[in-house]
């Protein structure tokens, strides 16, 4: 009986390369000048609405476009857009929101993403936005006192 392991020699890096075009992320598509690739349709990208973010309660158009924009970078890549702080707690992972005020619902470790509003400038502000895996958005204007939720 032959050994199995020339078979697997071949089969291993297969698995490899199709493993990180399906679960890979594409990042920094912006800064290399790269295209991103988006349905065809009438407009390129989903408005608020369509991304069924309610951002009612944000006072400024500019301060509506900047949330949206990092929603739409947390949503494609995983990652906040160039500039924009990911943050998180000291000895956890980078970007991992602990919700250790117990103020979103009680999730396991790991569920909850944050991320700054606004490209850094300096000192980090108070404001953030809480990202949950089935899809939630959260924003808090005062670092996790209260939440608005968006989405």
């Amino acid at each position: 009986m032959k050994s199995a392991r020339p078979r697997l020699r071949r089969i291993v890096p297969v698995l490899i390369v199709l493993s990180v075009v399906l679960f890979g992320r594409v990042r920094g598509a912006e800064t290399r000048g790269a295209t991103p690739v988006t349905a065809p349709g009438p407009t390129a990208a989903p408005s608020p609405a369509e991304r069924g973010l309610d951002l009612g309660r944000v006072e400024t158009r500019e301060h509506r476009a900047q949330i949206e924009r990092v929603v739409e970078a947390m949503d494609r890549t995983g990652s906040p857009p160039p500039g924009v702080a990911q943050g998180g707690r000291r000895g956890a992972r980078k970007g991992v929101f602990l919700n250790a005020e117990g103020r979103l619902p009680r999730k396991p470790r790991g569920y909850w993403i944050e991320s700054d509003v606004w490209p850094r400038n300096g000192p980090r502000d108070a404001e953030r936005l809480i990202f949950g895996r089935e899809g939630e958005v959260y924003w808090t204007r005062d670092h996790y006192e209260t939440f608005v939720r968006l989405r």
